[in-house]
C-alpha cells in the first residue's frame, strides 16, 4: 500500500468515525453546519488524492460501479436543476440559517462521499472495519446522550451557558438522537448477528486460536451491552416522553 493510499484510507475512517460526533460551540449553529463543512473540506481531499494517484500512473486503481451510482447522479441532477429554477437560488443550493442539510451542496457532499467510500471498499473485512468505526462513534454518542436525558450536563458545566440541556453530539434535541439511535440499533443488532455467525462458523471449523476466539467474546459482549444500552436509551425517552 502506497503512502496516498494509506493516506486516504486514513481519512476515509477518520471522517466516518468522527463527523457523527463533530460540532463547534463557537458557531450560532453547533452541528449540522459544523458536519458540512468537516465534510466540504475532508470528501474533495480524498477526491484530490485520488486523483493524484491516477496522474501518477498508479495502474493499480480502477473505478467500481454499483447499481446505486446512476440513481444517486440522476438525484443530484435533478436536485440541481430544481435549485436552478428555483425563486430563491441562493438558499437552494447553499441553505439557509437552521436548515442546511436540504441545499444541493449538502446533498453533493454526500453524493461524493458514498462514491469515495464505494470505491475505497475492496473486501468484506474492510466493510467490517467501516461498520465497526461508524458503531464505535455511536457508543460514545449514546453516552452523550445519557447525560442529557438525566440532566447530567446542567451538573456538569453549571457556568458554561452554550451547553443545552437535551445536548448531544448529532444536533440540538434529543428527537434528532431517537431517529438516528433508531437507525443505528438496527444496525448494531444486525452486525451483531453475523458477527456472532462468523464466529462460530470459525469455532466449528476449528480454524480459530483460543486467545483470538477470547477476543471475538470480548467483542460480542461489548456490542451486546451497547445494543442493550441503545434499546433502553429509546425506550426511557419513551417513557419520558422527550419526544413525540
Amino acid at each position: 500500500m502506497s503512502k496516498i493510499d494509506k493516506i486516504i484510507e486514513f481519512l476515509i475512517k477518520g471522517l466516518i468515525f468522527v463527523l457523527p460526533l463533530f460540532f463547534l460551540p463557537w458557531t450560532n449553529e453547533f452541528f449540522e453546519f459544523n458536519k458540512q463543512r468537516l465534510l466540504f473540506l475532508i470528501v474533495p481531499l480524498i477526491a484530490f488524492l485520488t486523483l493524484l494517484k491516477i496522474f501518477k500512473g498508479d495502474k493499480k486503481f480502477f473505478f467500481k460501479s454499483a447499481h446505486l451510482d446512476i440513481p444517486a447522479v440522476t438525484f443530484l441532477v435533478v436536485v440541481g436543476l430544481s435549485s436552478i429554477f428555483s425563486i430563491d437560488k441562493f438558499s437552494s443550493f447553499f441553505g439557509y440559517y437552521g436548515r442546511f442539510s436540504d441545499a444541493w451542496i449538502g446533498w453533493f457532499g454526500c453524493i461524493l462521499f458514498y462514491f469515495v467510500i464505494s470505491n475505497f471498499v475492496s473486501s468484506k473485512k474492510c466493510i467490517t472495519s467501516i461498520i465497526e468505526l461508524l458503531l464505535y462513534s455511536y457508543s460514545i454518542i449514546l453516552i452523550f446522550s445519557f447525560f442529557s436525558l438525566f440532566n447530567l450536563w446542567e451538573k456538569i458545566f453549571i457556568n458554561l451557558k452554550f451547553v443545552p440541556i437535551s445536548f448531544n453530539p448529532i444536533g440540538g434535541s434529543l428527537e434528532w438522537m431517537a431517529v438516528y439511535g433508531s437507525i443505528m440499533t438496527v444496525l448494531l443488532f444486525a452486525f451483531l448477528f453475523l458477527r456472532s455467525r462468523e464466529g462460530e462458523s470459525h469455532y466449528n471449523e476449528k480454524r480459530i486460536e483460543k486467545r483470538k476466539f477470547l477476543g471475538l467474546l470480548l467483542q460480542k459482549i461489548f456490542w451486546a451491552m451497547i445494543l442493550f444500552l441503545s434499546l433502553a436509551f429509546l425506550e426511557c425517552l419513551k417513557k419520558e416522553n422527550k419526544f413525540k
